[in-house]
C-alpha cells in the first residue's frame, strides 16, 4: 500500500481525451444567426416601400404602366379588350401625370441612377416580351397577362407608399388604387 493514501482508495485515473466540442452549441448559435438574418431581409424586405426612393421607385414604375398602355392601344386585335385598353391607357395616364407631379423632386445620386437603370431595363424586357408575342400571333393573351402583373405590382406599391405619404400624395395615390381595382375588374371579365 502507498503510504501518500493513508487508507484511502487509489482514484481512479482519468482519461487523457480531449474535452467534447460543444456541436450542440455551435449549431444553436448557427441557427440563431441564420432566423436572425431572414428576418432582417423579410423585415428591410417589407420597409423597403418606405424607403426615402419608394416615390421615385413608384413613380418610374408608374409611367412605365402608363407607357405600357399607351403603345399598345394599336396592336390590341380584340374590339372589347381594345375598348378597356383605351379606357384603362388612359385611367393611367392621368393617374401618371398627377403622380409624377407630386413626386418629390431633387434626387439624383447613384442610388436613383440604379432605380432609373433598374426599371427601364424591366420596361425594355418588357417591350421585348410583348413584341416577342406580337411576331407569334399572341399578342392579346400575352399583353392582357404582362399588364395585370404590371397594375397589381404597382398597385401594391402605392398602397405601401401611401401609409407614409402626404396629404396631396396620398390622395392621388389612392385615385390610382381605385383605378387599378376597376382595371383589373375590368380586364378578369374580358
Amino acid at each position: 500500500m502507498d503510504p501518500s493514501f493513508r487508507g484511502l482508495a487509489a482514484p481512479v485515473p482519468k482519461s487523457a481525451k480531449p474535452p467534447k466540442f460543444p456541436v450542440k452549441i455551435v449549431l444553436l448559435v448557427f441557427g440563431v444567426l441564420i432566423f436572425t438574418m431572414i428576418a432582417y431581409v423579410m423585415i428591410t424586405t417589407y420597409l423597403a416601400g418606405n424607403s426615402a426612393y419608394a416615390p421615385l421607385e413608384l413613380g418610374l414604375r408608374m409611367d412605365t404602366l402608363a407607357r405600357l398602355a399607351k403603345d399598345s392601344v394599336p396592336s390590341v386585335k380584340d374590339s372589347n379588350f381594345s375598348k378597356v385598353n383605351s379606357e384603362i391607357s388612359n385611367m393611367f395616364a392621368s393617374d401618371n401625370g398627377e403622380i409624377q407631379r407630386l413626386i418629390p423632386k431633387g434626387r439624383n445620386d447613384p442610388t436613383s441612377k440604379q432605380y432609373r437603370n433598374a426599371v427601364r431595363d424591366r420596361s425594355r424586357k418588357l417591350r421585348d416580351e410583348l413584341n416577342t408575342a406580337k411576331i407569334n400571333g399572341v399578342f392579346d393573351g400575352k399583353y392582357k397577362t404582362v399588364l395585370r402583373e404590371e397594375i397589381v405590382s404597382v398597385q401594391k406599391a402605392a398602397k405601401r407608399l401611401s401609409r407614409t405619404a402626404g396629404k396631396d400624395f396620398k390622395a392621388a395615390l389612392t385615385t390610382f388604387v381605385e383605378h387599378a381595382d376597376t382595371a383589373l375588374l375590368r380586364l378578369d371579365r374580358l
